[in-house]
């Protein structure tokens, strides 16, 4: 397993890490600037944010069939899972709930597998390029119309 990113907790974390004899199985890679890269090859993807307005990450990692376990922060997560339909949306600071989730999404390989499907097809339809091309298109001709 690897987790990427890196912050205040990085040495708190190696240190929970070694002391669990996890140092084989768990890898710190720290940040990485070929992130697409690396969600390509990943199997599920984990969001333990508890603040987010558009998670950029979450998108991109649902967009390439990633099926996905993340915090019901108050913006971004509820909004592009459609309330949970594609993804699995545990609530606000439910360290429990996320872990139990976490737990059967990485026991069920046809859950994964059918989860991601869904939530790739839905990161298209509703942020693909053509269909924020159009959203950007019509604000734009409401603009001009609106000054003519």
């Amino acid at each position: 397993m690897c987790i990427y990113g890196d912050g205040p907790a990085r040495v708190d974390l190696e240190a929970q890490v070694r002391d669990l004899g996890l140092t084989g199985r768990v890898h710190l890679p720290g940040r990485t600037p070929l992130a697409w890269n690396v969600l390509q090859k990943g199997s599920l993807f984990a969001m333990t944010s508890r603040v987010e307005g558009f998670p950029n990450a979450l998108l991109e990692a649902m967009a390439l069939g990633l099926p996905a376990v993340v915090y019901d922060c108050p913006s971004g997560p509820y909004e592009m899972t459609d309330g949970g339909r594609h993804a699995m949306l545990v609530s606000l600071n439910d360290e429990d709930g996320f872990v139990a989730d976490l737990r059967a999404l990485m026991a069920d390989p046809a859950k994964r597998q059918s989860m991601g499907h869904e939530a790739a097809q839905a990161m298209r339809t509703s942020y693909g390029l053509p269909v924020v091309l159009a959203h950007w298109h019509s604000v734009f001709s409401r603009i001009v119309k609106h000054h003519e």
